[in-house]
């Protein structure tokens, strides 16, 4: 059983680093109004009335978190031209923004989308096993989000919080840019 644990945490963390190294998912296609990554420029420049592809007008909404009108723009193209190549990127945003989200089932049905869309296309190959190893368990769910004031400290670049578990106190690295919490076996217990 802990081999497998094993195997699997591997797997897990092979298709993150894929993801932090590939990024495709969120960018958006070349070519386009947003092929831009930033996306406070992108924003800025559609505040100043430059306009912007329906893709790329889902693609913003999804980046600044208004998820109800990233779905509903973002699920029109896909409605109203299934097999395209802006259907398969929209699908593509929607797949990674319910992965960073948790809700892994709407991502991983995302992705199979993308899948018959695309037979072997490798973003989908390569995220693929990541997405239906996380589609088995339940989707992360925020119970209550309160304010909090939390000290932390700079070491080598890298901002740390303090955390004290079962009585003991140590500090966390906060925000490592990774898609998933990740620790080891051993760290857990």
């Amino acid at each position: 059983m802990k081999r497998q644990q094993r195997a699997c945490l591997s797997s897990l963390f092979a298709a993150c680093v894929l993801l932090q190294l590939g990024g495709a998912m969120a960018r958006p296609a070349a070519e386009t109004a947003c092929s831009n990554p930033d996306w406070f420029a992108v924003r800025q420049a559609y505040l100043e009335g430059k306009p912007l592809t329906a893709l790329c007008k889902g693609q913003l909404q999804a980046a600044e978190g208004q998820m109800s009108a990233a779905e509903q723009d973002l699920g029109a193209i896909v409605r109203g031209a299934p097999k395209s190549e802006d259907a398969y990127q929209a699908r593509s945003t929607l797949a990674h923004v319910y992965f960073r989200l948790g809700r892994f089932h709407d991502a991983e049905a995302q992705l199979a989308a993308m899948a018959l869309m695309k037979p072997g296309a490798a973003d989908v190959r390569n995220v693929g096993p990541l997405y239906v190893l996380l589609a088995r368990s339940a989707d992360v769910a925020v119970d209550r989000s309160e304010p909090a004031t939390v000290s932390s400290k700079m070491i080598e670049g890298n901002v740390f919080a303090p955390v004290t578990v079962n009585g003991t106190e140590t500090a966390y690295m906060v925000d490592t840019g990774m898609n998933l919490s990740m620790m080891s076996e051993s760290e857990a217990a």
